[in-house]
């Protein structure tokens, strides 16, 4: 009853190729336009001019701009209460 089998061990050739080139489609939501006011401006001012783009939207563009040199932080206002406000300017 003790029989040993012996398994042939074959080689297998598997072509697999990935191609991630050509048009991909996007996932997700589409990018939200956020335009910048003009001067030195604050979030809140941003939010004012942008109703239709939620506050978190507007957060992750101005940190996206801030990464990619569109916009820099021009100043920063110190309040006596509350947290410091930051003001950005647009690059040129």
């Amino acid at each position: 009853m003790n029989e040993l089998f012996e398994v042939e061990e074959v080689p297998t050739k598997v072509n697999v190729t990935f191609s991630f080139e050509g048009g991909r489609k996007r996932v997700g939501r589409p990018n939200k336009r956020v335009d910048w006011p003009e001067g030195d401006f604050t979030f809140k001012d941003v939010v004012k001019n942008n109703e239709n783009v939620s506050q978190s939207s507007i957060r992750n563009n101005i940190i996206s701009s801030l990464k990619s040199g569109s916009l820099i932080k021009a100043d920063k206002i110190k309040t006596k209460f509350g947290r410091p406000k930051d003001v950005y300017r647009v690059c040129q």
